[in-house]
Parts: structure tokens; C-alpha cells; sequence
């Protein structure tokens, strides 16, 4: 009872008749802008790896990502000469400042969704489908070892990122341990 009651106060559970059920925690929505600058050392080596798999010439998506907006910065530092495809707006951003690397940059639309940074839903989808992407590199915002399963945002950021992925030949999943 008294394991119940420090639960309790934590608000880990909550008492019933006869004994006390787990309460659901809700996963809070953080905004890129603040994830960024969480763990960046931790995202600069995940990004300066990414770019050894690119190739000139070869088409790849970055989707909505802190890992990927550092992973673009690093593109841009290097100047490669490969396209871009995106749904993040602060990648597009970034592409904007710098127009005359050789990098070439191709932005999705569809339904902005201003908490996650990016274009996800339905319309999003259409365009994404009209490429043939070589490679892409997809964020999370959680994984679960045990099953394998990713997780997203929201249902319209999951359908996306599964629009991405099955129109890319070669797909990597690009997040930090902490996920």
C-alpha cells in the first residue's frame, strides 16, 4: 500500500476498488527548433556518417528530422552534387540561404504541420509518389527494440514516412540511442 501510494503521488497509477491500474502517460510533441540543440554531438556524428553513404548524382529524401536538418548543414558544407527531396521546412530554409552550391532541392507541400515542422497528409503523399528516390533517411521519434516497430508523431506524419520509405531503394532510419 505504501509502494501504492508514493505511485500514486507520482502519477504513475491510480488506485481502484481491490487494487490500482498504470496510468497512460501521453507522449508530449516537442518542437523541432527545441530538439535541434538536444544531444548535438551525438547528431553531428550521426550526420557526418549518413553523408559517407551518399553518392554524386543520386536522388535522396531527408524527411522531418533534427538528425536531418544537421545532416543537410553538413551537405551544404560539402557541396555535393546530388538532389534533395524534403518535407521539412527549415531543410528548405537552409537550401534558400545558400543558393549556389551545386545541390539541388526539391520541396513537398501538402498540410503544414507547424508543430513537427513539415508537410505530411495526403496531398504530401501524391508528390512524394511521382519519384524514384535512391535513398532515404528517416527520423523517429521512438523505437522499440524489441518488435522493431517505429514511432511517429502522428498518423498523417507515419503515412509520410511510409510513402518515403516504399518509394526509396535503399532506406536508413536515422535517429540517436535516447530513442
Amino acid at each position: 500500500k505504501k509502494d501504492h501510494s508514493k505511485l500514486e503521488e507520482q502519477e504513475l497509477l491510480e488506485r481502484t476498488y481491490g487494487g490500482a491500474i498504470k496510468k497512460r502517460q501521453l507522449s508530449k510533441t516537442i518542437t523541432i527548433a527545441s530538439r535541434i540543440s538536444e544531444n548535438i554531438e551525438d547528431k553531428e556524428i550521426i550526420a557526418k556518417k549518413a553523408l559517407k553513404e551518399l553518392e554524386e548524382n543520386q536522388i535522396i529524401f531527408l524527411d522531418i528530422s533534427s538528425i536531418n536538418y544537421i545532416f543537410a548543414q553538413e551537405i551544404i558544407k560539402n557541396n555535393l552534387e546530388i538532389t534533395i527531396i524534403t518535407n521539412m521546412i527549415d531543410i528548405m530554409y537552409l537550401f534558400s540561404l545558400n543558393p549556389k552550391i551545386k545541390t539541388k532541392l526539391i520541396g513537398i507541400g501538402g498540410n503544414c504541420n507547424n508543430i513537427i515542422d513539415g508537410f505530411v497528409g495526403i496531398t504530401s503523399i501524391q508528390q512524394i509518389e511521382k519519384f524514384n528516390i535512391d535513398k532515404c533517411f528517416i527520423g523517429a521519434i521512438g523505437v522499440n527494440i524489441i518488435n522493431g516497430n517505429v514511432s511517429t508523431f502522428d498518423q498523417e506524419d507515419g503515412l509520410t514516412k511510409s510513402s518515403i520509405i516504399r518509394m526509396s531503394r535503399k532506406k536508413y532510419l536515422i535517429t540517436e540511442k535516447s530513442k
